[in-house]
């Protein structure tokens, strides 16, 4: 990553925003492409009292974006990101364990002179939500999507509209 922004929310909580996965320097080999770069940048709401509260999360973003440029392997809309059972702050105490890539609750992709870039939002979830979703996913990556897409409205209709990371729940959806 060439960096990253953090913005206070009006609910208290901070919205990280990553740079350096889409194009983000003039160059004419890039004018005019369909997507900026991967055609995406990475973002995470964080349930945080500081903003020393979400330096995990800084941390989880910069080794998620080394792994997609070291295995040219990209993000999509309602992938899970598998966590091997490890807490996501890299603390003890949490029952989140993996991700789960949804598109940004508030921001919009845009199109840049660069090409289109979408905003990726990813979601804290508990080992319990990735088996459940990993029983039910098929084969296809279209099964998968769906799969991801109902875990997303579950979050969404336990009362986390916004899909705010907090490592502190401890309750699955499933």
């Amino acid at each position: 990553l060439d960096g990253y922004s953090r913005y206070p929310r009006p609910d208290g909580n901070q919205h990280i925003l990553t740079y350096g996965m889409s194009a983000l320097y003039a160059n004419e080999e890039y004018h005019g492409r369909e997507h900026s770069g991967w055609g995406y940048e990475m973002t995470m709401k964080v349930r945080a009292d500081s903003p020393d509260d979400c330096s995990w999360a800084v941390s989880a973003l910069h080794r998620l974006a080394k792994y997609t440029f070291t295995q040219k392997s990209w993000l999509n809309p309602f992938q899970l990101i598998n966590g091997q059972g490890s807490p996501i702050d890299g603390q003890e105490g949490t029952a989140l364990t993996s991700f789960l890539v949804v598109p940004d609750t508030e921001v919009p992709g845009i199109a840049t002179v660069h090409g289109r870039v979408e905003f990726l939002q990813l979601v804290g979830i508990t080992q319990a939500e990735l088996d459940w979703a990993a029983a039910k996913a098929g084969p296809t990556a279209e099964e998968r999507q769906a799969v991801g897409r109902q875990l997303a409205e579950r979050l969404i209709d336990s009362g986390n509209t916004h899909l705010i990371t907090d490592v502190s729940r401890t309750e699955s959806v499933v």
